[in-house]
């Protein structure tokens, strides 16, 4: 009989998860994806939040070019001293779209950038004469040069322009927001001197200067709105702060940060003190460094940035007045700031310092809110230095479009993966149909080759050993005939040997029939009952049979031969009077169970040889309890194919 081998559920399961493996799309594992934007979601957790600045000061400088999108236009920076550079950042200009989010406004196509040196000559940092610059975000636009060069200025030349995306203006604009130019931490563009020939002017928020005054389309801030600042008002319209330093510092820098009113955007800046006045304070003697005149724009929410000329000294004073009014107040605005900082090199010097006033009539909003106009913070949050603020915009912008992409590539993995399982699932499952459907054709064949043995065993039965016993019996009749006078034990044994043959011959037909499945219509319970009644004789029994049970011809075969061996016993042993048959099974599992009230079994029986050698041909489990009376049990496992 052919045999396959025992693979079983556990084995399918395993066959099932090898054809799985790895699932992947184009070599690179959705868990990898997955580790990848998890790395990158730590980073961009650490990087300060960029957002739009409330009402900026100045947009930038802007190019309106009708019908004229290759005409070259340039801006040139020149800076107050000649510097040792090694980055440049380019803000682009933006407008709020539909949904109010910024997009980026007019940046070139094509440019190419030069730094100016000192003897008149220039050098190329980055040139995009001959292919398109990758479409900018609002974000910062990086390039980094060699540091080892004296440079006195920049000139930034577009090529090829962008159409127009905003209505209500020309065919093509060129438009910046900001160059920054560092040397270290230093902005040595700020407030340098710009020349844009054919720029389009528009008060002061389009010009060329706007394009290095320091204000951006952005706070400089990381927003922490768990604490807000208290900004620092006074009574009047004058104040005036000094610092003193415990040794000689170097400054060439300032910033005042203005009130920034987070619930109604259009009052930020009230209060911003429009005359300012920097001087250095020595021995009584004051020189002024910086004072304003009537230039200064109205506020929004980014700080006043100017650069002065590098001077040392211990003691600094400010001068603050002319408050900007809040267009709506029938009364004078009080003087209103949130941070005031004195820098050297783009290094904050006064964090954390406590200047003295030296106006007397002063009114405090808390008792150290003096301390609060030098602790870093505004009502947006903590101010970031500027470098660190653009090349962190500038990452943040960079991970969220590798984010983008990976959740992009992780969503069609997880698709792939999706469709692979549905795939593999169906293998799965066709296999597993396949195998079920190999193992019942092999079963099959099996049965046939087996009917096909039983059917020749029952040939020669019936053939062979049935036609032997009939001659028998004819043969001892006729022997019975030619002895005259045969004595009393000569009838005897003739007519047992004769009864034996038949009996026999008759228990052959039987075994042929159940052999050839002739009585395959006939229930199983009627043949128990009829075996049981023929061995019985006057032995009263019970059977407790079911209707329908589904073995196959040889597990019948077996099944009433094990009956027969249990009732012979009962009669030749037990002394019993009454029996109780009972058959039951549950799903594939048949138990048989024989008991009788006799006297038990006293010692080893030789038929119980014979009982378990048909269990394990059923390849059941035989099972003996005796005492007053005995129980034989048979469990065995009905075949799947009957």
């Amino acid at each position: 009989m052919l045999k396959l081998p025992p693979i079983g559920p556990f084995g399918l399961l395993l066959v099932f998860l090898c054809l799985r493996g790895n699932t992947s799309v184009s070599g690179i594992t959705t868990s990898a994806i997955e580790h990848e934007i998890s790395i990158l979601e730590a980073e961009l957790a650490t990087l300060p939040i960029s957002h739009p600045s409330t009402l900026p000061w100045s947009r930038g400088v802007s190019w309106h070019l009708n019908q004229q999108p290759e005409k070259p236009v340039s801006a040139t920076i020149t800076f107050a001293a000649p510097a040792y550079i090694d980055l440049i950042a380019i803000l682009p200009a933006a407008y709020p779209d539909k949904d109010n989010k910024l997009r980026p406004d007019g940046f070139p196509i094509r440019f190419y950038l030069e730094r100016l040196l000192p003897d008149g000559s220039s050098e190329i940092i980055a040139d995009y004469r001959e292919n398109d610059y990758p479409t900018p975000g609002v974000e910062p636009q990086l390039f980094p040069c060699p540091s080892d060069t004296l440079t006195a200025g920049l000139k930034i030349t577009s090529t090829l322009h962008l159409p127009n995306q905003v209505w209500l203006r020309p065919s093509h604009v060129v438009a910046l927001n900001e160059i920054i130019a560092f040397s270290g931490e230093h902005n040595v563009a700020l407030n340098a001197q710009v020349e844009a020939p054919m720029h389009t002017p528009s008060g002061q928020l389009w010009t060329p200067q706007a394009l290095v005054d320091g204000f951006t389309h952005f706070s400089l801030s990381d927003r922490n709105l768990r604490e807000p600042n208290i900004a620092y008002k006074v009574n009047s319209d004058k104040l005036v702060l000094d610092f003193v330093f415990e040794q000689e510092q170097q400054i060439n820098e300032f910033r005042i940060w203005p009130l920034i009113n987070l619930y109604y955007p259009p009052i930020s800046g009230v209060g911003f003190p429009k005359g300012i006045k920097l001087e250095k304070v020595e021995e009584n003697q004051q020189s002024t460094l910086y004072e304003s005149g009537e230039s200064i724009p109205h506020p929004g929410s980014d700080p006043y940035m100017r650069q002065i000329t590098p001077t040392t000294g211990k003691h600094f004073r400010f001068t603050l007045s002319k408050p900007v009014p809040e267009q709506r107040a029938k009364y004078r605005e009080n003087l209103s700031i949130e941070e005031i900082q004195l820098l050297s090199a783009g290094k904050i010097l006064t964090n954390g310092m406590t200047p003295s006033i030296q106006n007397p009539n002063t009114r405090k909003t808390s008792s150290n809110a003096v301390q609060k106009l030098t602790d870093g913070f505004t009502s947006e949050g903590k101010i970031v230095p500027l470098r660190r603020w653009v090349e962190s915009f500038h990452r943040r912008a960079q991970i969220e479009k590798q984010l983008l992409s990976l959740n992009s590539e992780l969503d069609f993995a997880r698709r792939q993966e999706r469709e692979r399982m549905q795939v593999l699932t169906i293998a799965g499952i066709t296999a597993i149909i396949l195998l079920a459907l190999l193992v019942w054709i092999v079963r099959l064949l099996s049965v046939r080759k087996w009917t096909r043995i039983r059917e020749q065993i029952a040939a020669d039965l019936h053939d062979h050993v049935g036609a032997n016993l009939s001659s028998i019996a004819h043969s001892n009749t006729l022997l019975s005939r030619t002895i005259e006078t045969p004595s009393e034990l000569q009838s005897e044994l003739l007519e047992d040997s004769v009864a034996t043959a038949r009996s026999t011959a008759s228990e052959a037909r039987e075994i042929v029939k159940l052999l050839q499945d002739k009585r395959a219509n006939q229930p199983l319970s009627a043949l128990i009952k009829k075996t049981t009644r023929q061995i019985l004789g006057d032995i009263e029994y019970t059977c407790t049979l079911p209707e329908s049970l589904g073995l196959n011809p040889s597990q019948k075969w077996n099944l009433v031969l094990f009956l027969k061996e249990a009732l012979n016993n009962v009669i030749k042993h037990s002394q019993a009077n009454h029996v109780d048959i009972e058959l039951i099974h549950s799903g594939r599992r048949v138990e048989l169970a024989i008991t009788d009230n006799g006297c038990g079994i006293t010692g080893k029986r030789k038929s119980l040889f014979h009982l378990e050698k048909r269990a394990t041909l059923l390849n059941g489990k035989l099972g003996i309890k005796t005492g007053r009376g005995t129980r034989i049990t048979l469990n065995f496992k009905r075949g799947l194919f009957s």
